[in-house]
């Protein structure tokens, strides 16, 4: 029975070890697809831990992939607010831990802003599903459960008239 001795890395350095803990976030085998464009890398243009999921199989470790389904990234000036509901965050910020002082976290927030779909925007989704990576068979996986992407709350829930679409800033500018 093989065991755990330590870790060698690429760059050919060994760390000597009884256990090793793996976080590997979305780095084993990663791609990134934008649009109809998929480029071999990790988040943000990090490197994709290839050398690690080749070890990692050949050591009989077994590799599933799940969708994470990373939403649109859109220019804010070209969103109408005026037609949206808009959520406001907690007023007060409450942390995590107890052992975290209240007025170290309290920041202030950024509005997210809801709104939803209609009859217009299912057409467009079905008429491009063949666009879709899922959809298209580029990609294999399992989604979010309680988070379908758009495409999959136009076909898998068709009798609805809407779904909403959450717009949630990524920073302050």
């Amino acid at each position: 029975r093989e065991q755990i001795t330590g870790v060698k890395t690429v760059s050919g350095a060994t760390y000597h070890c009884k256990a090793v803990v793996l976080c590997t976030g979305t780095y084993l085998r990663a791609r990134c697809l934008t649009g109809e464009m998929i480029t071999y890398t990790g988040p943000n243009g990090l490197m994709a831990a290839n050398h690690l999921t080749d070890s990692l199989l050949a050591h009989g470790v077994e590799m599933f992939r799940f969708k994470t389904g990373t939403p649109a990234r859109i220019d804010k000036r070209s969103i109408d607010f005026s037609k949206m509901e808009e959520q406001k965050g907690d007023e007060k910020v409450v942390p995590f831990s107890f052992t975290t002082n209240p007025k170290d976290v309290q920041i202030d927030q950024v509005s997210c802003w809801l709104t939803y779909t209609n009859e217009k925007t299912h057409e467009i989704i079905r008429n491009n599903l063949n666009r879709s990576p899922i959809y298209a068979g580029i990609i294999e996986g399992t989604g979010p459960r309680y988070c379908p992407s758009i495409e999959d709350k136009v076909v898998k829930f068709a009798d609805k008239d809407r779904h909403q679409i959450f717009i949630e800033p990524e920073g302050l500018h």
